[in-house]
């Protein structure tokens, strides 16, 4: 499980360092995509086809929402390598779309690892700050039996 929020700063060439906290579960490879909210996700290989098994692929591709976040996750994906330095490379047309600059935050987000521009994710932050507890609250009532 990632856990844990982590400043980066991508390098010049769309380089960044993988936090020591994170380089055990994901080892030399992970995949790539973009995720809601304007942020890019990171999986480990099997989260990744776990995920697009259980979420994406087992629902009918009659249905035309479905074909567009089919198309929309799968379209996106890229399987990375890490290098000796615990880097990667994040293409430039993910960096482009998840609007990241120079300075980035890396968030544990249970199977996966979110990277946000680090503008977008203090100013997400202070909105969640504000409703968490509504939320919670929300989604409490949605569970119970």
């Amino acid at each position: 499980m990632n856990v844990g929020t982590y400043e980066q700063l991508i390098d010049e060439k769309g380089r960044i360092i993988l936090p020591g906290a994170f380089r055990q579960a994901f080892g030399k490879t992970l995949f790539i995509s973009l995720g809601f909210d304007d942020c890019l996700c990171l999986w480990r290989n099997e989260d990744f086809e776990s995920f697009v098994e259980k979420e994406i692929e087992k629902r009918s591709d009659l249905s035309r929402a479905q074909r567009q976040v089919n198309r929309w996750l799968h379209s996106s994906a890229h399987l990375l390598s890490i290098d000796s330095q615990n880097r990667f490379v994040i293409p430039q047309l993910l960096r482009k779309k998840s609007l990241l600059e120079r300075e980035v935050v890396l968030v544990g987000a249970g199977a996966r690892v979110e990277i946000w521009s680090k503008k977008a994710w203090e100013d997400y932050i202070a909105k969640a700050d504000d409703s968490i507890e509504e939320i919670a609250e929300s989604l409490s009532r949605e569970f119970r039996v």
